[in-house]
């Protein structure tokens, strides 16, 4: 009896994690795709359309339609809501990630621990990011120089842990599906 609630503890507290990471990531992605939407109508370029801009041209043709006072506040508005986002989609990866891994007797540690580290990592690196962004956006950073370069690498390498970490969560629910051992 003891064993089944200390493992079902640590499952209970992935469930909350899981939870308070689906609503959070549901809120502000919602508050977020009706900003991009707007921001998109006003100047021709969204959010996404900025963090998938891995040239330097098409990043200044989109930091200049963002210059009329409407469309640079509403920017603004977005990457601070933004800052909230990696929190809720870490812990939401993260727990699903560590869940489905949990519910396979013999898993190993190290996918555990590479879960956990992808879940923090993404999410910090998303935070640089929007940080370039914003310093690129208040033209604290030249689009030729270094800040535009950390903004790319930093969208590449949080968008890979991200995929990486979907990848992983869906391979542990396949098999965790069809029974095999992970």
């Amino acid at each position: 009896m003891a064993h089944l609630q200390s493992t079902d503890k640590p499952r209970r507290r992935l469930l909350v994690l899981l939870i308070i990471g689906l609503v959070l990531s549901l809120t502000v992605g919602w508050m977020m795709m009706e900003g991009s939407a707007e921001l998109t109508d006003l100047s021709g370029y969204g959010i996404l359309e900025f963090q998938f801009a891995f040239d330097r041209g098409e990043i200044a043709t989109i930091l200049d339609s963002w210059t009329e006072p409407e469309a640079s506040a509403l920017v603004h508005d977005q990457f601070y809501l933004d800052m909230f986002f990696p929190l809720g989609y870490g812990l939401l990866l993260g727990s699903v990630g560590l869940f489905l891994l949990r519910r396979r007797e013999g898993y190993p540690r190290w996918l555990e621990g590479s879960i956990v580290l992808m879940a923090v990592a993404a999410p910090v690196i998303d935070l640089l990011e929007n940080i370039m962004s914003l310093m690129l956006i208040d033209g604290y950073g030249s689009v030729a120089g270094a800040t535009a370069t950390v903004f790319m690498i930093s969208v590449a390498v949080k968008w890979s842990l991200v995929a990486l970490l979907v990848l992983v969560s869906v391979v542990l629910g396949v098999r965790l599906l069809f029974g095999r051992r992970a």
